[in-house]
């Protein structure tokens, strides 16, 4: 399976979703055998290409099965509250927790206030129907956090089906039956799905600006997100981004803690310096989510640390706090080869979710060394710790 054919047609500059008149773009891209359409977020259509007419692996609601699938977004997801008001709901306190092994999920875990049900993938086949179905029955939740995700952006390219299962129909089908049963679903997103329009580009996107996913990954991520904001009313969609936590310190890694194995086993690390993003620590991320879940100001939100880098000026702190001598040489993507197609500028806008929590999210340096700090590879006394 080739990598998704992904056009923008612009009607109208700058590239920024308008909610209240004529959208400013119309998105178009396939993915699975399936051409999806968007109109600034508030309109999405789905057709099956003829090699898509058959079910994706047993999964019902996609267009496999009915044909075209169309659906609406409210507008109201993308847009600024102008007074929101601190409210707490007293019948939030039952939320089964997707993923809640996972980096993030640990986090959320310790923050969240309220009975915590952790939910595995023994408990939970996110892309059966009834098994999202006999969770939600036996755990009777008022709340549902996924934090779980098909994540493997390369494989997705050779394993799109896989991707579409988990990252969108699953989601569809979990979005659906939490909105039949008035309970709220929080969904994480993911800073992927900017990438067209990305390159020189040195601002942060912000929630209404329109998505432009460039690899199987990233659409499957984006049709997700789609699907809990139509059919799901009491939603927060919430998009991060190059996410570490102290969960994966000594499970499979993340991205600081490989430069750090790396930093000690080599004499120099290479690392790419021409894509732009947002590191976050999932402390940090997990304090700001469980205070915007504590309000009804649902929507669309990102959540990361302030500050952008690219991942060689991450790698080269990351080195430098814990007291390394290994020199960090920077790169370009294309002597860094890889199936799919990474952004060049996934640096995320948080305006709104600080607004909305009266939070402020620290900056990605300061972050990164309360993180080396936590894990014991900080070196004592290093200069510039925030």
């Amino acid at each position: 399976m080739s990598a998704p054919r992904i056009e923008r047609h612009r009607h109208s500059c700058p590239c920024v979703l308008k909610t209240d008149s004529e959208p400013a773009l119309v998105v178009r891209f396939s993915v699975v055998g399936f051409v999806v359409q968007t109109r600034a977020m508030s309109s999405v259509t789905i057709s099956p290409t003829r090699s898509a007419s058959s079910p994706v692996k047993g999964i019902t609601g996609h267009p496999g099965d009915t044909g075209k699938l169309s659906f609406s977004v409210s507008p109201e997801a993308t847009r600024m509250p102008s007074d929101t008001p601190w409210i707490l709901d007293a019948d939030m306190t039952r939320i089964a927790l997707i993923g809640a092994s996972g980096q993030l999920g640990t986090d959320l875990h310790r923050q969240l206030v309220g009975e915590i049900i952790p939910i595995d993938h023994t408990a939970l086949e996110i892309t059966q129907p009834d098994s999202i179905r006999t969770m939600l029955d036996t755990v009777v939740p008022t709340m549902v956090v996924n934090t779980a995700a098909y994540n493997l952006v390369d494989k997705a390219e050779s394993e799109p089906d896989t991707a579409m299962a988990v990252n969108a129909w699953g989601v569809k089908s979990l979005a659906e039956q939490c909105g039949s049963r008035g309970i709220t679903l929080v969904h994480i997103g993911t800073d992927f799905v900017f990438g067209l329009g990305g390159a020189g580009r040195n601002t942060a996107w912000t929630e209404e600006e329109a998505p432009g996913p460039e690899s199987v990954y990233a659409a499957s991520k984006l049709l997700g997100e789609y699907f809990v904001r139509s059919f799901c009313p009491q939603h927060f969609v919430i998009r991060t981004c190059g996410l570490y936590g102290r969960a994966a310190t000594k499970a499979k890694g993340n991205f600081v803690q490989t430069m750090l194995r790396l930093a000690r086993e080599r004499p120099e690390i290479k690392v790419v310096s021409d894509q732009r993003c947002v590191p976050s620590y999932t402390r940090d991320v997990a304090e700001i989510i469980a205070a915007l879940i504590t309000t009804k100001a649902y929507g669309l939100y990102h959540a990361t640390n302030s500050g952008g880098a690219s991942w060689y000026e991450v790698a080269r702190e990351a080195v430098r706090l814990a007291g390394l001598t290994t020199p960090v040489t920077p790169i370009t993507s294309a002597e860094f080869p890889a199936k799919a197609k990474r952004p060049a500028n996934s640096w995320l806008d948080c305006h709104k979710i600080e607004t909305v929590t009266g939070r402020t999210l620290r900056p990605w340096q300061a972050a990164l060394a309360a993180y080396l700090q936590e894990t014991g590879d900080l070196l004592s006394g290093v200069e510039g710790v925030i």
